[in-house]
């Protein structure tokens, strides 16, 4: 009955949303821009250039990666005094310093935090200069588990708020280890607090893969930009450049196929599962994710030709002269027509070759999430 309802739009789905988190958490409370328990309530802010910002509790925000000077600007408004990045990209540490703030780099992954993480996240929140920010990249998935977990476990939420917060922040339910570690995270001791090592880093040593990563989603996340500006050239950033982009993409590809890369990323995935079946070179897992990286690099090869295809076909329109239609001692009527017939065939060509890059960023996109789906959002892939 609710489906349909849905469907037929009598129900917004924020509405059922808002329902199911009533239902299974009765004293909570939902707002547009709230989430009210009985003891506390979740504030969703604004702020330029801070996605998804969400103040779990006072003084401790989660949200997503400051995009620019002006959010290092609204972090110094906000009285940010420290910044935890959960993020494997580097923290741009030079533009928290200017402004007195201290950056703290604590990354984990997808699949869920690792208890010595929590713990270290949790000691940093309780004994570094608040208010404190959190944050990952999008602020949707790993910083506001990060967050609530290191909250659970500082007996500063209870554990049973933790599944309702996490949704109330975005974070899809395709990460089930993120849910796992905040969900059955416990309250620690004092002691177990005061026996975590004092060692809070302002840029952490990251491994290879993960900063590989970090690499492909920069040229995605660039590419889809330029898809949203019909792949020309954006006023705000002139020197993403479509075609530059599709080629840094393909080569992140082919350093992640390299054999002996390879070779590493497969031990690292399989370094804590259990040894169940063939786990070598020639096991299913490997070979799958082999064939899903050869994939994305004939997608992004192929996205490169055809951004090439589209600057050289703009590039020949723009030199070419209107008027040279006329030319030829036809008549001017027959010479525009000409010309009109010119535009229109490099209008359709444009037009042809940026639905097949839409088509090869849609592929791409795919490719990507079944990689995560499998491999990085899975905390026991097989």
């Amino acid at each position: 009955m609710v489906r349909l309802l849905l469907i037929l739009g009598i129900v917004s789905w924020q509405s059922f949303a808002s329902e199911w988190l009533l239902a299974q958490h009765p004293s909570a409370s939902l707002s547009a821009v709230d989430l009210k328990f009985s003891d506390h309530k979740v504030v969703r802010l604004g702020g330029v250039g801070l996605p998804n910002a969400i103040e779990i509790l006072p003084g401790i925000i989660s949200g997503g990666q400051p995009q620019g000077p002006l959010a290092f600007d609204e972090l110094a408004k906000m009285g940010i005094k420290t910044i935890i990045s959960v993020d494997a990209i580097k923290p741009k540490v030079d533009q928290a310093k200017r402004l007195g703030m201290r950056y703290v780099h604590l990354p984990h992954g997808y699949d869920g935090i690792p208890a010595d993480r929590m713990l270290e996240i949790a000691k940093a929140i309780d004994s570094l200069p608040g208010p404190i920010y959190i944050h990952c990249h999008r602020g949707k998935h790993r910083s506001p588990a990060a967050t609530v977990g290191a909250c659970v476990a500082l007996g500063k939420i209870p554990a049973g708020d933790a599944q309702a917060l996490l949704r109330f922040a975005g974070t899809s339910r395709q990460y089930s280890g993120l849910y796992r570690s905040a969900m059955q995270q416990v309250v620690i001791d004092a002691q177990q607090l005061a026996d975590v090592p004092v060692d809070f880093p302002s840029v952490a040593q990251v491994p290879a893969l993960a900063q590989t990563m970090v690499e492909l989603d920069e040229c995605f996340s660039n590419l889809l930009q330029l898809q949203d500006h019909s792949w020309q050239t954006i006023d705000q950033h002139p020197d993403l450049k479509a075609v530059h982009q599709a080629l840094l993409l393909t080569e992140v590809y082919s350093e992640l196929l390299r054999p002996e890369r390879l070779r590493v990323q497969h031990q690292q995935r399989i370094a804590n599962q259990p040894r169940n079946g063939t786990q070598g070179q020639s096991s299913p897992a490997y070979l799958a994710y082999k064939e899903l990286l050869i994939l994305g690099q004939n997608q992004a090869s192929d996205l490169r030709l055809t951004l090439q295809k589209i600057e050289s076909i703009n590039s020949k329109a723009d030199l070419r002269d209107p008027a040279e239609g006329a030319n030829g001692g036809i008549s001017l009527a027959k010479g525009q027509a000409i010309d009109q017939a010119i535009d229109q065939a490099i209008d359709q060509a444009i037009d042809q070759a940026i639905d097949q890059a839409n088509r090869l960023m849609a592929g791409l996109k795919q490719n990507c999430t079944s990689c995560h789906e499998r491999f990085r959002d899975n905390p026991n892939p097989k």
